[in-house]
């Protein structure tokens, strides 16, 4: 059975929304208004969920570390978020359901954005690289990481895993989902997968698995309607699948590296190859393009649109055009100032990313093409935010524009410090760190305070940590874990230098996959430079801009960690007290796995043994409940799930000997072992080892008779002695079925014959006979059986065969001696009368 992920989990598709521009500048106003009063009377408003209009379109912006939102329609640059660090290989995975899903390949980073805030709603470590992508179906989200041969279910907004985790047993070679929600997977042996989500099991079931020809770890899929088209650069070949119009072909100049679009229509199925081909699978056949000619020789990941072909060049800054035929349909795009340009379909438009330009260029669904902004400094970066992170504090600015607004004619201080506040409760509670100074006014600064004087009232708790005294005044400070509230210029402690207030309420939140979420707050007066992450050990987690509130942070799974955030301005700095101290967990990691494999054998059965060893996995903070082993062969594939105590598995299969005494099992074997915990499925262990050597078939028992006991055991032949007998066999079951070489052995000769024969005819060549011999003579046959391990030969049988005798031929009549001998002459000789 079929269907969604988890009902409590998935999100339906929001309907599409159009605004006048107007109503979207009100409503910007309403929020900001919101947000403020949610700071200053107390509303408990932490997060704010803004309608996001269709037809907008998400960019990667590698060069500044960024995502960009642009609108094809008017070509304005709405929104820029960072994401990763500038450089850093940023890419735009997937939009779904309200959803947006990024992954810095750099960093080896996967974020998801709710779209309704874009604020961060969950994220995970996963292989850095081009190893990971997301599959959209209408059952939910799906992560495809090729590195570790995985696609697993995962909740669209927290990321975790769901479920069971799907392994290519041979290594992933590419994954794709076509549109009617079937996830293909082809592996690195050329075998291809159907997989659909089971609901009840929470499982991707494997459907009809199938050999390509000529599939291997460099093949690619291209996703249809229905079915998915696989170019296989191994062999130069290309196939479709699954479609209504299933075809093979052989295809040259698919070979290297292939670049391929996600989808495409069966009928008109682009590649690009690194030897400068583009190719087209049409249902007219393979047309092969050399881009060489049109300068054009890296070609990039194709798209289809307008039944056109688009084709990247690489290092080139241009798009050229082709026609379903291959020919040029039309000029070319150019990319001023980015010479490697992208394309992304994303509705009924075209848009030409171009890395480092201030422009790219939008094909819209009539031909025509528009520019579109991409670098704009009027729109300021966002920083990653959390949907569950508190809001930072308002600006100055923003504060004095809507106090004024709202009738309060009272200016903020002209001097660093914090905006007016309520004055604090006549006896609030003293819940200092120990350690900290008395909260009486006009103290001296100490760690965890609020120096300085007046009534400086610290920010509304947020939760029920507690309020605190601020120091040197009559503020309460947000306290409970590292909640030291703002004010004067020194909280926590500080180094000589521009005056900057300390970071407060640093909040530590274990995340998956050993990874914390760092957040803290800082009251902005002055604004600090940048903020450095501490661990308690000192040492230096990162950097972040001055407008950052939030960092996710790497850490050793199943350890302790807490951090200290430093503001930094100018040559001062000022600490903020440690945070909590949280523990975060992860998946189990790769177990190291050995393995050994030998042969037995008898007259019944051929048997193949598998033993897989591994080292205990690293638990990362979660027991680790189980191990599942996998051992493949060529001919097929064993699983088994152990406890998490065990550390060996053996897997035994065999094949009948007395069916087929030449069967074939085993051989060369890959292995995977996975440790799982309440956390889910880890990392993948692997190991390859070579066929062993197969000791040879078994030798049939000797001595016994091969002859059929009714066989003719009596011939003839000619006067010379040839003549032929045909001898009617009848071997036992070890002979008959013994795979390897037999032969009948006759009058010093092997002759091959086959170990199962009927019959053999053995020539026979006993040459004259004379009188007085009889005519008669016996013959013995033996048959042997012969491999690696020896021979063995059956009992004798012997047979007669009878011919005419030839009487003993005259001698010659001799000659008298020689009357007059020469003596003169070396040998006697007559002399001639």
């Amino acid at each position: 059975m079929t269907g969604g992920l988890s009902p409590t989990r998935l999100r339906s598709a929001a309907a599409s929304k159009r605004r006048s521009r107007g109503a979207a500048e009100l409503s910007v106003l309403v929020v900001t208004g919101s947000l403020v009063a949610g700071v200053f009377f107390g509303t408990g408003l932490s997060r704010t969920a803004v309608d996001v209009a269709d037809g907008l379109t998400w960019l990667s912006d590698d060069q500044n570390g960024q995502i960009i939102q642009v609108n094809p329609a008017t070509g304005k640059l709405e929104l820029k978020q960072v994401v990763g660090n500038p450089g850093d290989d940023v890419d735009v995975l997937e939009e779904h359901n309200g959803q947006l899903y990024v992954t810095d390949r750099t960093t080896g980073q996967l974020l998801a954005f709710d779209l309704t805030s874009i604020l961060v709603s969950g994220q995970r470590r996963v292989s850095a690289g081009g190893a990971i992508d997301t599959l959209a179906t209408q059952d939910g989200m799906f992560l495809v990481d090729s590195e570790q041969s995985t696609i697993s279910a995962m909740d669209p907004q927290t990321t975790d895993v769901i479920g069971n985790v799907w392994i290519a047993p041979a290594g992933l070679a590419d994954a794709a989902v076509d549109a009617d929600g079937t996830i293909w997977a082809i592996e690195d042996n050329g075998v291809l997968h159907r997989l659909q989500w089971d609901s009840e099991q929470l499982t991707l079931d494997d459907e009809d698995p199938q050999e390509v020809g000529g599939g291997g770890p460099g093949s690619v899929l291209v996703a249809h309607d229905r079915g998915v088209t696989v170019f296989s650069p191994d062999e130069g070949r290309a196939e479709q699948v699954g479609t209504d119009r299933e075809v093979s072909a052989d295809a040259p100049k698919v070979s290297g590296k292939v670049f391929a679009p996600e989808s495409a229509p069966s009928g008109l199925v682009p590649v690009a190859t690194e030897n400068g081909f583009v190719v087209l699978l049409t249902p007219e056949g393979l047309i092969e393009v050399d881009m060489t000619p049109v300068a054009c020789g890296e070609p990039g990941t194709p798209e289809v649109f307008r039944n056109e072909v688009f084709v990247p060049c690489r290092g080139e800054g241009r798009v050229v055009r082709l026609g379903p035929d291959g020919t040029r349909s039309n000029e070319d795009i150019l990319t001023p100032g980015s010479r490697d340009p992208e394309l992304v379909v994303d509705d009924d438009n075209l848009i030409v990313n171009a890395p480092g330009a201030a422009q790219g260029v939008v094909v819209h669904a009539d031909g025509h093409t528009s520019a579109v902004v991409r670098e704009d400094d009027a729109v300021e970066a966002g920083g990653l935010g959390s949907s569950s992170a508190p809001p930072p504090p308002p600006s100055p600015d923003l504060v004095d524009e809507l106090l004024e607004n709202l009738g309060n004619q009272t200016p903020p201080p002209t001097d660093p410090g914090p905006p007016p506040a309520p004055p604090a409760p006549s006896n609030p509670p003293t819940l200092a760190p120990e350690g900290s100074g008395s909260p009486s006014p006009g103290g001296p600064p100490t760690s965890g305070g609020n120096p300085g004087g007046g009534q400086t009232g610290g920010p509304r708790c947020d939760d029920d940590r507690g309020q605190g005294a601020g120091q040197g005044g009559q503020g309460g400070g947000c306290t409970g874990i590292s909640t030291d509230g703002p004010g004067g210029p020194t909280t926590g402690a500080t180094a000589a230098g521009q005056a900057v207030d300390a970071p407060y309420s640093v909040v530590a939140t274990a995340m998956p996959e050993g990874q914390v979420q760092v957040t803290w707050r800082h009251s902005g007066f002055p604004k600090a430079d940048s903020f450095v992450i501490r661990s308690a050990t000192g040492k230096v987690i990162g950097s972040y801009k001055g407008w950052v509130r939030q960092a996710f942070v790497d850490v050793v799974p199943g350890q302790s960690n807490s951090f200290t955030v430093t503001a930094i301005l100018e040559n001062g700095e000022a600490v903020s007290l440690p945070s909590n101290a949280v523990v975060s967990t992860a998946r189990p990691g790769a177990p190291v796995v050995a393995g050994t494999a030998a042969y037995e054998i008898d007259d019944d059965e051929l048997r193949f043994t598998v033993t897989i060893t591994w080292q205990e996995a690293a638990a990362n903070g979660e027991p680790v409940t189980a191990y599942d082993v996998s051992v493949r062969t060529a001919d097929r594939t064993e699983s088994e799930r152990t406890t998490g105590e065990d550390r060996s598995v053996s897997f035994e299969w065999s094949c009948d000997r007395r069916a087929d005494a030449g069967c074939t099992v085993g051989g060369a074997f890959n292995a995977s072992v996975t440790a799982s915990s309440v956390l889910g499925t880890g990392a993948i262990g692997t190991f390859s080892g070579p066929a062993p050597t197969r000791p040879p078939n078994p030798l049939p028992d000797a001595g016994k008779q091969v002859v059929d006991p009714t066989s003719v055991k009596k011939t003839t032949a000619d006067l010379n002695g040839a003549g032929r007998i045909t001898l009617k066999l009848r071997p036992a079951d070890d002979w008959r079925r013994f795979p390897d070489l037999c032969a009948v052995e006759y009058a010093g000769t092997a002759t091959p014959v086959e170990c199962d024969a009927r019959t053999v005819t053995i020539t026979i060549n006993n040459g004259v006979i004379l009188e007085p011999a009889s005519g008669v003579v016996e013959h013995v046959v033996t048959f042997a059986a012969t491999n690696d391990g020896g021979v063995a030969r059956s009992a004798p049988f012997k047979f007669t065969s009878e011919q005419p005798v030839q009487p003993q031929p005259q001698p010659e009549p001799e000659q008298p001696p020689c009357p007059n001998p020469d003596p003169t002459a070396p040998a006697p000789t007559c002399q001639v009368q």
